[in-house]
């Protein structure tokens, strides 16, 4: 007879573990191979609607995905500036798995050429009367100006931030999948990034690492 938690071996006539208290079995369950996901960019944005729209229909198709950028984009420099996202970062990155890339980019493609409706979000709301005041009232010349007065604002901020991060040591963590647990580690040493590690599947274990010299 054996433990099925602890895997300890009894003789016959016992029914229980003495150490886990849990019925005994005549054959341990069969081990499992862990899976294992690899995770490709279909899409690249910096429209935080369109990227809540696009994660309730990947969710509603059963289609695992992950975005990345998406919490160091207010981080670094002048955060996303007026193009949504950060020039520093860049755009923000849908990743599937890639058995279901190619379903997961022609549900894009239809989110992007209106063939699904939006849901009358808080979020869509809001991003669709900045469109609608900025196309009225953009002109070149403030193009122009805005682009120059981001440049000298991310200049400023990420100065600013290497000042200020200059002898941290440490570990920042962050959660990007927003379930209290930390997802995404970066360590650093003297004010210097030598380390990250992240959970890309939020399966509560690291499984990407990166190394910096």
């Amino acid at each position: 007879m054996l433990c099925p938690k602890c895997g300890a071996r009894y003789e016959e006539g016992l029914t229980v573990c003495r150490e886990c208290n849990v019925p005994l079995v005549n054959e341990l369950p069969a081990q499992t191979e862990p899976g294992f996901i690899r995770f490709v960019t279909v899409y690249e944005t910096g429209d935080p609607a369109l990227i809540a729209f696009a994660k309730s229909i990947l969710q509603s198709e059963g289609i695992r995905y992950f975005v990345g950028g998406e919490s160091l984009q207010d981080l670094f420099a002048g955060g996303r500036l007026g193009t949504g996202f950060n020039p520093v970062i860049g755009p923000i990155k849908i990743q599937v798995d890639e058995k279901d890339a190619e379903k997961a980019k022609e549900l894009l493609r239809q989110i992007e050429q209106g063939e699904f409706e939006r849901p009358e979000t808080d979020a869509s709301i809001q991003a669709e009367e900045i469109e609608g005041s900025e196309s009225k009232g953009r002109s070149f010349k403030n193009i122009v100006i805005g682009i120059l007065i981001g440049i000298l604002i991310s200049g400023a901020g990420f100065t600013v931030y290497n000042y200020t991060h200059k002898h941290f040591s440490g570990v920042a963590k962050y959660d990007q999948n927003k379930d209290s647990k930390p997802d995404l580690l970066y360590y650093y040493e003297n004010g210097i990034l030598v380390k990250s590690e992240e959970d890309r599947n939020f399966d509560g274990k690291m499984d990407a690492w990166e190394f910096y010299k």
